[in-house]
């Protein structure tokens, strides 16, 4: 199974990746059905946004190729993953009210070492190891049950 962390600059990809359940993402070749992308929103390319509405906001599950969307992905290059990017279908696997910021990632041992950390999010799409993943979902799960429920 391959994890990735795919990173969001356009406003477009925000709001498509926001409101539909299913839809495309660019990723390495070697991405299967299954494979899971948490995706992270920057800031840094959308000032626009609220700081609330930055960092990984969602979990996205690979169904599919998405072969339509070809072009689109060829303008990424090689990503930060150095490896050609390719269109798939995508679904979502959970959305979170309270994102994982980059300063949080910073914080974390585990995180704090990594490429897409280390990088600030500078890329199109990363490789995160089996034992990132699972820090990236336990950190979103801590924030989510620390959060307190609105009355």
């Amino acid at each position: 199974m391959l994890y990735l962390v795919g990173v969001v600059g356009s406003r477009e990809a925000v709001d498509r990746l926001r409101t539909e359940d299913r839809t495309w993402w660019c990723v390495p070749k070697a991405a299967t059905p299954g494979d899971l992308i948490a995706i992270y929103v920057a800031r840094n390319h959308l000032r626009d946004l609220p700081e609330d509405q930055g960092g990984i906001v969602s979990i996205f599950e690979i169904v599919g190729a998405a072969p339509k969307q070809e072009l689109a992905c060829r303008r990424f290059g090689g990503g930060a993953t150095g490896h050609v990017l390719a269109p798939v279908a995508v679904a979502v696997k959970e959305r979170f009210s309270i994102s994982l910021k980059l300063a949080d990632m910073k914080r974390d041992k585990r995180l704090s070492v990594s490429q897409f950390v280390r990088r600030s999010f500078q890329g199109t799409c990363f490789t995160a190891s089996p034992i990132e993943f699972r820090r990236i979902m336990a950190l979103l799960s801590s924030k989510q049950r620390a959060t307190p429920p609105e009355s």
